[in-house]
């Protein structure tokens, strides 16, 4: 699926009129309830259903355009898939931060609490996780919005990925 996604100002736009266009052409089948024990093992007595994602993000600038992939994925194995076409220029560093915050509001937006988010962004996942320093006034207000969007979450891991793996 493919859209476009025009914004004047990628470090300051309002995403949420975005992530509702991209949601109204999506099927969605229906939250996947799941036990402790299907995702982590035996439960305790009390133990509450959680709603886990897993986010692949991954973002391109080359000269023609740039864009993002987003991929939330289900413990049952139900992908959404998205392929977004940015209408504005952007360094690669910049459509990589733009695919995590969308990507985190788009599995804030289908119920999940707990999300393992996955980027083949090394100098991404090192700066929102404070191991890098962030100088860019429009980085530190990606990494602003991220920490905004983390306390949405019970949980939430950034891991990077291999190029093998992306």
């Amino acid at each position: 699926m493919i859209h476009t996604y025009r914004e004047n100002d990628p470090s300051t736009g309002d995403h949420s009129q975005a992530i509702s266009f991209l949601f109204s052409f999506t099927p969605y089948k229906g939250e996947d309830e799941r036990t402790l024990e299907a995702d982590f093992g035996a439960p305790t007595e009390d133990a509450p259903k959680v709603k886990k994602r897993l986010l692949h993000v991954d973002g391109s600038s080359p000269t023609q355009g740039s864009g993002a992939g987003v991929v939330i994925a289900s413990p049952c194995g139900e992908d959404l898939e998205f392929d977004i076409k940015f209408v504005f220029k952007a360094s690669n560093n910049e459509v990589e931060y733009e695919a995590l915050v969308i990507g985190m509001r788009m599995t804030h937006e289908v119920g999940a609490r707990h999300l393992v988010a996955y980027s083949d962004s090394q100098l991404i996942v090192k700066q929102v996780d404070d191991t890098y320093e962030v100088k860019e006034e429009n980085m530190i207000h990606y990494l602003q919005q991220i920490a905004e969007l983390k306390m949405g979450f019970e949980s939430f891991q950034l891991i990077v990925l291999g190029l093998e793996e992306s």
